[in-house]
Order: structure tokens, then sequence, then C-alpha cells
């Protein structure tokens, strides 16, 4: 699954963008990588006992229905870090579908519509996402 999303990500902010007049573009971020775990206590000098820590890897996708998909590492999930790469990679004549994650706010009013789905509530505002993107991503959705 790994070498699938890797494959996606090489073409990241190229080519035409994503999407167009009357198509829906899905964005999911998700982490990739082992469980956060506890790596135990280390000294260093000058500072003095700090927890060390494993983190995962933070990955925006997007998946045009029907089509072509990216996906992009980021370093933090927040608006300012995801809006620009939804405007690079998404025409803006597209529908943004999104969860009701508040990072993705700013960046659905570039778009003439933003669908969103409440997870928790397990309902949908407009023609919502039929699926969560990163986490139901295949090799069929790699194309690009």
């Amino acid at each position: 699954m790994a070498h699938r999303i890797r494959e996606a990500m090489d073409g990241a902010d190229e080519g035409p963008p994503l999407g167009g007049e009357g198509k829906i573009v899905e964005a999911d971020e998700t982490f990739i990588g082992v469980a956060s775990r506890d790596l135990g206590w280390r000294f260093v000098n000058g500072v003095g006992w700090i927890r060390e820590r494993t983190e995962k890897m933070k990955v925006l996708t997007m998946v045009e229905r029907g089509g072509r998909s990216r996906s992009v590492r980021l370093d933090e999930i927040t608006s300012d870090e995801i809006r620009p790469h939804l405007t690079v990679n998404i025409s803006r004549r597209s529908t943004l579908a999104t969860d009701e994650a508040t990072w993705y706010i700013e960046a659905g009013q570039e778009f003439p519509e933003h669908l969103t789905v409440a997870h928790r509530r397990k309902s949908t505002a407009g023609a919502a996402p039929a699926r969560t993107p990163s986490k139901g991503f295949s090799a069929s959705s790699s194309a690009a």
C-alpha cells in the first residue's frame, strides 16, 4: 500500500490541476507509519532528560472522482499548510469535498462549492464524499 501512496506523491504539484467544471475532488488527510510510541528517556547535555517519541508522517490526498489522484507530505496539519496544496493541485472550478475539519473551511471558500461529510454524525451536507480518499486509496485511484 505504501508504494502506491509514494507513486501518487511523485507527481504532486505537477501537471494540470485535478477536477474542473462540474467535477468533484475529494481531499482528506491521514497519518502513515507505525503507531506513536514512547522510545524512553535520553539525557541531552545542557538540556537534561528528554522523552523521545516516534511520529507518523502526515499526508494530504486529493482524489478526482473517477480520475486522477495526488498526495503530498505535510509538515503540520493546519489551514495554512493545507490551503496552498488544495489551490495549486485542484482546479478552482471544481467542487471540493472534505470532512468537517476546521482546516478546510478557509480553503473551501476558494471553490464554487464545498461539500462536507460529518463522520461523527454519519451524515452529509450536499453530495458529500462517497468515501474518505486517503483511507480508501488504491491502485486504481493512482492513475495519472
